[in-house]
């Protein structure tokens, strides 16, 4: 990726994060917006092994 393409990428996360951000505070208590993100990164982190896993077959 170049790096104005990275620069866009940053920029929109950003934004993007910020968004949802305001759209949890809004309608979830602070218990729910815990649960929610530890919910989201157990995902994460589960499809972060199913990746490495897959690049370690093609390799293999």
């Amino acid at each position: 990726m170049t790096k104005s393409g990275r620069k866009v990428i940053t920029r929109v996360y950003a934004d993007h994060a910020a968004d949802m951000e305001r759209l949890a505070s809004a309608s979830l208590t602070r218990a729910e917006r815990k649960t929610l993100i530890r919910l989201l990164k157990k995902i994460g982190f589960e499809a972060a092994g199913a990746l490495e896993q897959g690049e370690e077959a093609r390799t293999a």
